[in-house]
């Protein structure tokens, strides 16, 4: 109890106690549910398991807690931001190991590395540095540690591991851009390593399947640019205000030397332009009479 002089002594705060500096490593299997579809359960529970062992071993190494599995992803915590990186770059090291030795069971893994205050839970923690690991960790390619900024200030210099600037993402959920920094080994890239076992980008198949409607698309634009541009009142082609092509006498007339039709690209447009403007009815069939007439025309 304190004295008259004495001032009290301040309130505690228990969950402020509770609240320390973690850091906390997420790390997912990329193509696990494609995995899953293509090779059936048995294999992506072998494939889970072995995540899994990996995962747990290369984290108590370097002084880290396995807080939960999840199949495909694990979510761990540090209580130095320094070996959580050492972490990282170790278990990618042996990902790429295992998955080069076995490519069956492929470990395509992207890791995300957040620091903050988390209060501790029954069964975990909360804290803002949960989200934005698992943030970066759905943004990381396989092979890949992206850490945010606030980690590699608490870490400092790391022996053996190299930082390079990603710039500033828009992470959905966040409300401002985060700094983000992407975690390498001095010696070997294992984004590189594991490229040839990458799926190919999802946005590949879209632009071949758009390629085709496309490339018609842009045909009919340029022929419905080009018809209002032609003239073929006295045999010359105008083209925009460039040039003129004149469409020789013999073209018109549809008779060359031999007797025989000698069309030309200028008459082609000159009868097309006719056929356009012809009084015809629209629709489907009758372009395809306009431009049968239009061939007939110019041979």
């Amino acid at each position: 109890m304190a004295g008259p002089n004495q001032p009290d002594d301040p309130p505690r705060d228990d969950a402020a106690d509770d609240a320390q500096i973690r850091t906390f490593l997420i790390a997912d299997v990329r193509g696990y549910t494609l995995f899953t579809q293509e090779r059936g359960d048995e294999a992506a529970a072998k494939l889970a398991a072995k995540f899994a062992d990996i995962a747990r071993d290369g984290v108590q190494a370097r002084g880290g807690t396995l807080l939960e599995l999840r199949g495909d992803e694990a979510l761990c915590v540090f209580s130095s931001a320094r070996e959580a990186i050492r972490a990282a770059v170790d278990l990618q090291q042996r990902f790429v190991e295992e998955t080069l030795d076995l490519p069956e069971l492929p470990l395509m893994v992207g890791i995300g590395l957040d620091a903050g205050e988390a209060v501790a839970v029954q069964g975990g923690y909360r804290g803002g540095a949960l989200n934005l690991a698992a943030r970066l960790c759905g943004q990381a390619r396989a092979g890949e540690i992206l850490a945010s900024r606030e980690v590699t200030h608490l870490a400092r210099r790391v022996d053996g591991v190299r930082y390079v600037d990603r710039g500033i993402l828009s992470l959905k959920g966040l409300s401002e851009p985060v700094a983000v920094v992407r975690v390498l080994p001095e010696d070997v890239d294992a984004v590189e390593r594991l490229r040839s076992f990458a799926p190919p980008p999802a946005a590949a198949g879209k632009t071949r399947r758009w390629a085709v409607p496309i490339g018609i698309a842009l045909v009919v634009v340029l022929v419905a640019i080009s018809i209002p541009l032609l003239r073929s009142g006295d045999g010359t082609v105008d083209i925009g205000q460039l040039r003129s092509v004149s469409v020789p006498a013999r073209a018109r007339s549809g008779s060359g030397a031999s007797g025989s039709p000698s069309p030309t690209a200028a008459s082609w447009y000159v009868w097309t332009s006719r056929a356009a403007r012809s009084p015809t009815r629209s629709g489907s069939g009758t372009r395809r009479r306009v431009w049968r007439w239009a061939r007939a025309r110019c041979g």
